[in-house]
């Protein structure tokens, strides 16, 4: 016995994983189980993602919606199952320079010197990092978009003047998604 199966009626049946896959195609809104743990996932889920479904940690079905700023869909991969992409609508892009001052400069070296993490430029780095991904969800939805895939983010130290500059980087894909979304 792999897997418990759960129909919408309720019924609980105990089946191996050659069972359980011909029932889900039956009925993809089946339950499924593992024994010994309460955690359930519909079988339509399991079909797509196999055991992967099963581990809370990692598996995240993102929701799609029509306007991407309500949306943190801003995917890493190129690909974003269990949904298929419609079309591409190109790149966006956004830069963000991130000034750090004497004072807070100090406070880092400080931090470096005693073998701590620095708070401020954790801070700044978040507070710039947040403005760029803002802005390509700005973007992206300016073009009709519903997600951003291949997202990619770059961090660059720049100095100058006596001032130490960060410059982050955002870029990814602009994509719509085929089959039904949430408005």
């Amino acid at each position: 016995m792999d897997y418990i199966l759960k129909t919408s009626a309720g019924k609980v049946t105990p089946c191996d994983e050659a069972i359980a896959l011909r029932r889900i195609e039956e009925d993809p809104s089946i339950q499924i189980s593992r024994p010994g743990t309460n955690h359930w996932i519909y079988g339509k889920s399991f079909l797509e993602f196999g055991d992967l479904a099963f581990d809370d940690t990692s598996f995240r079905v993102p929701t799609v919606v029509s306007d991407l700023s309500k949306t943190s869909l801003l995917i890493t991969a190129e690909t974003v199952p269990p949904y298929t992409i419609a079309s591409r609508l190109g790149v966006v892009v956004s830069e963000r320079v991130a000034s750090i001052g004497a004072l807070k400069e100090l406070a880092i070296g400080l931090s470096d010197i005693i073998g701590n993490t620095s708070a401020t430029i954790h801070k700044e780095l978040e507070k710039t990092r947040n403005e760029v991904l803002s802005d390509l969800r700005r973007q992206a939805h300016s073009r009709g978009a519903q997600g951003i895939i291949a997202l990619s983010l770059s961090y660059t130290s720049i100095e100058g003047k006596g001032t130490l500059m960060l410059l982050v980087t955002g870029y990814g894909t602009a994509v719509t998604f085929a089959g039904e979304t949430d408005s």
